[in-house]
């Protein structure tokens, strides 16, 4: 069952109301990208259906990990 999400605003109860729909087999079309941050930032985003899992590459970058020097290059006082 395709639902029309676009009149949700970014809520707790509006995740309350999607993932009692997505236990009933429903999925989410025009989610706001204020509830998809929300469901994210709550680590309900897979769960819901509104973010597909990423590369760990592109987590790496989006978190700004970079790999440069070791920790053995550190100078103890």
């Amino acid at each position: 069952m395709d639902i029309d999400a676009s009149a949700l605003p970014a809520t707790l109860a509006s995740l309350d109301l999607l993932a009692r729909l997505r236990i009933r087999g429903g999925r989410f079309r025009g989610v706001s990208p204020e509830l998809r941050d929300l469901a994210r930032f709550c680590g309900l985003a897979r769960a819901l259906g509104l973010e597909v899992e990423r590369q760990s590459e592109e987590r790496e970058e989006a978190c700004g990990v970079e790999e440069e020097g070791h920790i053995d290059d550190a100078t103890v006082p």
